[in-house]
């Protein structure tokens, strides 16, 4: 349960990045941060995907 909840607080929180912070960017600085947020995003989902894969872990599902 504590899984999905982080996963839809990062969700909430990266629509929020996308649609109001981001929109208030102009040209160079709005491609530098998108690129640093989806190499970040790649980041989080990398150590995820690796501690979900521990033998010995039950399932969150």
């Amino acid at each position: 349960m504590a899984t999905v909840a982080g996963l839809a607080m990062i969700g909430a929180a990266v629509a929020k990045l996308f649609l109001f912070d981001l929109a208030a960017l102009d040209g160079v600085v709005r491609v530098a941060a998108f690129l640093v947020v989806g190499v970040i995003l790649l980041g989080v989902g990398a150590v995820y995907a690796a501690r979900s894969d521990r033998p010995g872990r039950r399932p969150a599902a």
